[in-house]
């Protein structure tokens, strides 16, 4: 179990990050980061950095199945960001890129008629369902 003060420390993080400005959170926590670094010691960032590649690595793994992978590379991204600039500037930019993806999907989705959404639902439950299939088939075989 994590120390109380670890998870102070990890919830004030996350609110930063979460409250900054989209298109410089990242590069802000990686600031504040570099400069509270060499507090936390040396464990604390392998630690970091080893979570940040055990994220990575089960994201990979899931990238198979559609959507549960995506958390995992967020996390990973997330870590990385509060020890390399290069990390953070590629976050914000992602984030950007994200924001504007998911605007023009959700100004598309509203135009839809009712019977459109609920096809484009049904469509989608089966492209995961088939994935889901073709996932189980290829490991059991």
């Amino acid at each position: 179990m994590p120390a109380p003060g670890a998870k102070v420390r990890l919830k004030r993080n996350w609110r930063s990050v979460r409250q900054g400005k989209p298109g410089h959170r990242f590069v802000d926590h990686y600031e504040r980061s570099a400069r509270t670094r060499g507090r936390g010691g040396t464990l604390a960032r392998v630690l970091g950095l080893s979570l940040a590649i055990l994220a990575l690595a089960i994201g990979v793994v899931l990238s198979v199945i559609p959507g549960p992978a995506i958390p995992f590379f967020l996390v990973a991204g997330a870590l990385l960001a509060s020890e390399f600039r290069f990390a953070a500037r590629f976050m914000d930019g992602l984030e950007l890129r994200l924001r504007a993806i998911f605007a023009w999907g959700l100004e598309h989705w509203k135009r839809l008629p009712g019977f459109a959404r609920i096809v484009l639902a049904i469509l989608s439950l089966a492209a995961s369902a088939g994935s889901a299939w073709l996932l189980y088939r290829w490991l059991v075989d």
